[in-house]
Parts: structure tokens; sequence; C-alpha cells
């Protein structure tokens, strides 16, 4: 008997219709890949909020085993329409070939920076990481708490977030001070990305105290602006040297995520200390202590 060819229809999938092709599958005997909660969190979370894009070209595949459907790819958006109690579109292509699923997420993922790259961002690796940053912050209320599954959003809900909330004033404070994040980075006073959001953050209080601080760290023979952004200085260069050291000269992926939390909080704490006017010398213990009050507040309390 000759195989039917293609048949793509778009349909609208129950909760039922998901839990019986996917009992069906496991019936069947056809062994899927392991089920990751958090991708059926996320994509249930887009579901249930009305954030899910049913016309992206992506297809739920079926094949035919013993004249019974079975899923070949999507069974992470079929678990979500259970996991969200919602019904949600999808394309649909049967009479896919069972032995094509060889050939499933063969390609690298479009990651966010990719996205920013295709809608044309400046420099998308770094602003992807200040994006991100100020997405979590949005959602959170800090740059550095990963959302609750039922939050987190795909990375194209993030970047369809960034080009509406951001796009315009993080890409006009990027061009304008692209020369002194790229300054201070040379001199090991943190990544671009952390320092734009940083200092994007900051601008939003006062530009005038933000973009001479900014500029101090990239260029140290320019007027200090207060005393606490020397020993915050101190503090990153002394939390760095402590990570490169573990790391044996470099500093270790997840070591990385905290070197990126210590300055960014350290620089933090500098910017309240010289907002309030503190006079005299601020030492590290003082810094420190500076940062641990902060760390009970929200992030996104500016004084």
């Amino acid at each position: 008997m000759a195989t039917p060819s293609l048949a793509f229809t778009r349909e609208n999938i129950t909760p039922t219709k998901a839990k019986r092709l996917i009992d069906q599958t496991r019936a069947s005997g056809f062994r899927q890949r392991p089920v990751s909660q958090a991708v059926v969190k996320k994509y249930a979370h887009s579901i249930a909020t009305g954030l899910w894009q049913p016309d992206t070209g992506d297809t739920i595949k079926l094949a035919l085993r013993d004249d019974v459907e079975i899923v070949l790819d999507a069974q992470h958006r079929l678990e979500a329409v259970i996991a969200s109690n919602q019904a949600q579109t999808f394309w649909i292509v049967r009479y896919v070939e069972e032995t094509m699923f060889r050939y499933f997420d063969q390609g690298q993922p479009r990651d966010l920076s990719d996205m920013l790259a295709i809608c044309d961002w400046p420099e998308p690796k770094v602003l992807s990481s200040a994006g991100r940053m100020l997405w979590k912050e949005d959602t959170t209320g800090s740059p550095f708490i990963k959302p609750d599954a039922d939050e987190m959003l795909t990375d194209g809900e993030i970047s369809e977030h960034l080009e509406i909330n951001y796009r315009v004033p993080l890409v006009a404070y990027f061009n304008a001070h692209n020369n002194a994040l790229r300054m201070a980075q040379s001199k090991r006073r943190g990544a671009k990305a952390w320092m734009l959001y940083l200092f994007f953050r900051l601008s939003k209080v006062d530009a005038a105290k933000a973009d001479d601080a900014l500029a101090y760290l990239a260029d140290s023979a320019l007027p200090l602006p207060h005393t606490s952004w020397v020993r915050a200085m101190e503090y990153v260069d002394k939390v760095r040297e402590s990570f490169e050291r573990e790391g044996g000269g470099r500093i270790l992926k997840g070591r990385n995520v905290d070197q990126m939390e210590e300055t960014v909080r350290a620089y933090r704490a500098a910017w309240e200390v010289s907002l309030r006017g503190a006079r005299g010398g601020l030492t590290l213990p003082a810094l420190k202590r500076e940062m641990a009050r902060m760390a009970g507040r929200a992030w996104d309390t500016l004084a």
C-alpha cells in the first residue's frame, strides 16, 4: 500500500485530545526523549497568557503505527496544553514517515541574541544580555533572580518584550555610551552588558551623575565622582582575583554569574552612597555593609 502524502491542517487541540495523542504514542511503544518539565511550564505559561503564536510554521508531526496516530515531534507542546488546561491552535502534519524522527531538531536553536541580530540591534550579544537582565528585573524585581517556571517566557517572547519596552531608549543609550562601556570593560571594571544594564538604569535617576561614574570607570584619570567608587573598584578587583585563583587563572562558568552579581551590587552600593552625598572615605567593610543592606530591599528601589 502506498504511503499517503503529507497532509497539513490547522486544528484546535484540546487538553483531552492532547492527552489521547500522548497516551496513544506511549501505548504504541514509540520512545520519546525525556520530558523537560521546565520547557512544559514555559510553554504552558505562553498558552495560558495568550502569548503562544500558532502560525510560526512549526508543526505537530504525526505518524501512523498500526493505523494509530503517534506523536513524532511536539510532546512538550501537547503536555503544555494539558498543563495549562486550555485549548490551543496548532498546525498538524500527518503521515510523516516514522523514521524521519532521526532528522528532527538537528539545527542550532535561535537564541535571544540571534533574534535581536535579525531585528538589526547593534552588538546583539551585549544588548541581549543587558536586555535579559532588564526583563528579569521587570518580572522579579531583581536582575539576578530567575523567574519562576510559571513566569518564564520563551526567547521569542523576551525579544518582543524588549522590542516594545526598551529598543529605542536602550539602543540610544548604548550608542551614546559605547566607547565608555568598551573602555571600562578593557580595564576589567566589568563586562559591557553588565555595565550597560546598570548605568542605563541609573541614568533614569540622575543622568549626569551616572555619566560621571561610568566615565570614571572607563578612565580613572578623570575627576573622581565620589570615594565610594574607588572602594567599589577595589572590591570588584578582589572578587575577580579570588575567582581567577579558584579557576586556575580563569573564571569558571558558574562563577562568572557570581562575579556579575558581585560587580553590579558593588557599583550599585557605590551609587547609593555617592547619591546621598556621604562625606569621607568609604572603607571596604563599609561598602560590604551597604551591599548587605541593599540585599534586603527591592532592587528597583532607587534613591
